[in-house]
């Protein structure tokens, strides 16, 4: 890579982690078109990072979506969360707790930094080793998604619009 391309790597890097704080805090508050756009737009910036860079980083995001008027992005896979277990380890968006004997997904401010100390939550898995099915313990549909797809079927969607 030249300079120039070095540039724009760190200036998409930059971008893509404001996009992704901003999501993470404020989703709950956002319209569903302007969480989805944001989200394309990560996926757009990830593309082009890795025309640059020859690389393959895509930005996974677990879901909340109560089925009716709720949804919210819960924080980006492989994040710090903000949160420790009982042990003090720090816990990352995607890792897996034991809550009072379940397996339990850790989300952005889910389930609580009270709640983990109280019950003695202690990680039992990584975020790498991530299952989905560990957060249907709580009372939303949650699931995993991709910047990368959502942004690639926002194209394959325009393109049929058009025809």
């Amino acid at each position: 890579m030249n300079t120039a391309e070095e540039k724009r790597v760190r200036e998409l890097t930059k971008e893509i982690a404001e996009l992704k704080k901003h999501l993470t805090l404020k989703s709950a508050t956002m319209t569903n078109r302007n969480t989805s756009d944001e989200l394309e737009k990560i996926g757009e910036l990830l593309s082009e990072k890795n025309t640059l860079t020859g690389l393959h980083e895509d930005a996974t995001y677990l879901y909340l979506d109560d089925g009716e008027w709720f949804r919210e992005v819960k924080g980006f896979v492989g994040e710090d969360s903000g949160m420790h277990d009982c042990m003090g380890i720090a816990l990352k968006i995607g890792d897996t707790v034991s809550l009072n004997g379940y397996p339990r997904l850790v989300m952005q401010d889910m389930p609580s930094q009270k709640t983990l100390l109280e019950c003695g939550c202690k990680k039992i898995k990584d975020c790498s080793e991530m299952d989905i099915q560990d957060a249907f313990s709580c009372a939303f549909t949650v699931s995993l998604h991709s910047c990368l797809e959502d942004y690639e079927n926002s194209l394959s969607h325009s393109m049929e619009m058009h025809l």
